[in-house]
């Protein structure tokens, strides 16, 4: 990652949160291929500048987890869905009026 300019992430996979009667495994979450790809096929995905010096700070402050992951939860791995919606409408909440906020409107990240 450069400090700044262009960047690009590598994608490889995804791991979305499904819940534990669609995985195969029976956990909340099933690592796999990225979407319309087959398995192995990763996906280049261009940054913006400012999110390059941000992905910067952050990787100069924080390690990226065991796993490669950037992000993790305060005891590592994926982040708890729930800590998340709560930063997601306090922003939410602070970003909008109280009209729009009590709106469908982004109601969901």
């Amino acid at each position: 990652m450069p400090d700044h300019g262009w960047g690009e992430l590598i994608l490889t996979g995804s791991e979305p949160r499904s819940g534990t009667w669609w995985t195969d495994s029976g956990t909340a979450r099933q690592r796999r291929e990225l979407k319309h790809r087959p398995r192995g096929v990763t996906r280049p995905v261009p940054i913006h500048p400012d999110l390059v010096a941000l992905f910067s700070q952050h990787l100069k402050k924080y390690q990226p987890g065991p796993d490669g992951r950037v992000f993790t939860g305060p005891r590592g791995g994926i982040f708890n869905d729930r800590a998340y919606l709560k930063i997601f409408h306090q922003a939410r909440a602070a970003a909008f009026t109280p009209s729009e906020s009590a709106s469908l409107l982004a109601r969901r990240p």
